[in-house]
């Protein structure tokens, strides 16, 4: 395996254990994961839950030291992130629940930082 390969794995190994701190979080507050890394023409979420009537996109941040939350997400991200969930929602047959954009920043192995309603879909 080459340096690069071992890096993008190990990249990518740090990323699916930060999804699974955080699916840990929200199950452990009475949400049910629906789906993680669930991908569209648009792009992915990274973790989809549901609580009662309220469904949540959570967008997955990792980072090795602390970052302002501006730092870590694009306007294009946000974009994207708008245009997956809505995409997901019209795959619904029906449905009547609220929705919410959740950013979730970590550090290390901790959740650093959540900020719940993190955008709106008409940014």
């Amino acid at each position: 395996m080459t340096q690069l390969s071992t890096l993008k794995k190990s990249t990518y190994d740090y990323g699916v254990r930060a999804e699974d701190i955080v699916s840990s979080f929200y199950k452990s507050l009475g949400f049910e994961e629906l789906s993680r890394r669930y991908k569209t023409p648009y792009g992915e979420i990274d973790i989809i839950l549901k609580k009662e009537n309220l469904i949540v996109f959570a967008e997955v941040k990792a980072r090795s030291k602390r970052t302002a939350a501006s730092d870590v997400i694009t306007q294009k991200q946000v974009r994207r992130s708008v245009d997956a969930a809505s995409f997901y929602i019209a795959s619904l047959e029906s449905i009547e629940c609220d929705f919410r954009f959740d950013l979730l920043i970590l550090e290390g192995e901790s959740i650093a930082r959540i900020i719940e309603n993190a955008w709106t879909a008409d940014c």
